[in-house]
C-alpha cells in the first residue's frame, strides 16, 4: 500500500536518516574488525552525496537571500564542533591510555601538536617532521578527516557553488569523476583522503559527491512524489550489502568506482523518492538522530574497548554489540544533552561524514 506525499512532512526524509544511520554503524563495524564490513570507507561517499542534498535543500535559498559565507560557516561550526570536541577528547583519552600501558610509542610532542590541531577542525602537520608520527590528518580522531573535506566544501558552496549554474555544476561533477578514476587505479581502491599522502583523493572525493548532491537537489526535488513504501527498505539493503560484501584486491577499485559514481548516487535518489512505512517512522527517526554522533565518538571508543584483555570474549561479534549498544548509548545520551543547549540544524540532521 502507498500513499503520495501529502501525508509525509516536505523537508523530512527519514529514509535518508535510516540510511545514515546505518552507513554510520557500518563504519564503526569497520573500525572494530575490518573483516566485518570490508568497504566502510566507502560510506563517506554516500555521506557526501546526501550532505550536498541536504546543504542544497536547507541552505541554497537562505545564501541566496542574503546570509554570507561567514554566517554560514558559523551555523556549521556551532552545530558539528561540540559533538567533535567530546569524540576527540574521547580519542585523546584512548591516546593516553594506549601510551601509558605500552601498547603505542606516539611521542609527548606528537600528542600536543595533533591534539591542538585536531581540536581545532585542522588536521595535523605531524607527519612533515616527526619520524613515527601518528596516522592520519586526524590521528586524535581519524573519522573527523571526511569532516575537514566536507568544510572545505561548504566554504566552496557558500562562496560560489550555491549561485553557480546546474551546467557547471555537472562540469565539476565530471572533472571530479575523472580524478576518481584515476586516483582509484593509481591507489587500487578509494580508501583514501584520510592521511597526507593521499590528500588529494579526499578533496576529489568531496568534490564529486557534494556537487552531485546539489545537482541531485535541483533536479529530482522541485518535481519529485514521495511515496510511502517498504519498497524503502530495498535502497537500505543495497547500501548495507555495498559496505559488506567482500571484494579481491584486484577487484577493488573497480568495486569501489562503481559504488561512488553509480550505486551511492542511485541510493540517494532512491531515499528521496521512497520513505519509509509510518511503522518504521521512529526506527528511522533515531538512527538518523544516531548518525553523527556515533560517527564522531565510536573511534576512540573502539581503541578503550579493543583495551580489555582478549580472555573476557569482548573481540568478538558479541563483543561487537556490546560495542555497539554501549558507544550508540553514549552519543545518543551526548548528543541529547547538546541539544537541550542549542537549537538542532537541518545541516547536522543530514551529515555523519
Amino acid at each position: 500500500m502507498s500513499k503520495t506525499s501529502g501525508e509525509i512532512k516536505r523537508n523530512r526524509y527519514q529514509s535518508l536518516d535510516a540510511m545514515r544511520g546505518l552507513a554510520s554503524i557500518a563504519v564503526a563495524a569497520g573500525h572494530f574488525n575490518s573483516g566485518y564490513v570490508h568497504s566502510s570507507y566507502l560510506a563517506v561517499d554516500f555521506f557526501f552525496i546526501l550532505s550536498g542534498f541536504v546543504i542544497d535543500n536547507a541552505y541554497a535559498s537562505k545564501l541566496t537571500g542574503g546570509m554570507t559565507p561567514v554566517a554560514f560557516m558559523w551555523v556549521r561550526l556551532v552545530r558539528l564542533w561540540p559533538l567533535f570536541a567530546i569524540g576527540t577528547a574521547i580519542g585523546l583519552a584512548q591516546i593516553l591510555y594506549l601510551v601509558n600501558a605500552g601498547l603505542s610509542q606516539a611521542s609527548g610532542a606528537d600528542i600536543v601538536i595533533s591534539s591542538a590541531q585536531n581540536f581545532l577542525f585542522l588536521p595535523s602537520v605531524s607527519a612533515f617532521f616527526m619520524m613515527k608520527p601518528m596516522q592520519g590528518l586526524f590521528p586524535i580522531n581519524g573519522p573527523a578527516w571526511s569532516l575537514f573535506w566536507e568544510l572545505v566544501i561548504n566554504l566552496a558552496f557558500a562562496v560560489v557553488l550555491f549561485k553557480s549554474t546546474t551546467r557547471a555544476l555537472c562540469f565539476v561533477i565530471v572533472t571530479a569523476a575523472v580524478g576518481l578514476v584515476a586516483f582509484a587505479f593509481v591507489w587500487n581502491g578509494l580508501n583514501i583522503g584520510w592521511n597526507w599522502s593521499s590528500s588529494p583523493g579526499g578533496l576529489v572525493r568531496v568534490t564529486f559527491g557534494f556537487t552531485l548532491g546539489l545537482v541531485i537537489s535541483r533536479c529530482l526535488r522541485p518535481c519529485s512524489v514521495r511515496r510511502v513504501s517498504w519498497l524503502s527498505l530495498l535502497p537500505m539493503i543495497l547500501l548495507v550489502g555495498g559496505l559488506v560484501f567482500p571484494i579481491e584486491k584486484n577487484a577493488q577499485a573497480v568495486y569501489d568506482l562503481v559504488f561512488c559514481l553509480v550505486a551511492a548516487p542511485g541510493i540517494v535518489v532512491c531515499g528521496m523518492l521512497l520513505e519509509v512505512p509510518r511503522r518504521i517512522r521512529r526506527v528511522a527517526f533515531w538512527l538518523g538522530y544516531l548518525s553523527y554522533p556515533l560517527y564522531v565518538v565510536h573511534r576512540g571508543c573502539v581503541g578503550l574497548f579493543k583495551a580489555i584483555p582478549p580472555q573476557y570474549g569482548l573481540d568478538s561479534a558479541f563483543g561487537f554489540i556490546v560495542f555497539l549498544v554501549g558507544t550508540a548509548s553514549l552519543a545518543i545520551l551526548i548528543s541529547l544533552a547538546l541539544d537541550n543547549a542549542q537549537k538542532p540544524d537541518v545541516g547536522h540532521q543530514a551529515s555523519a561524514g
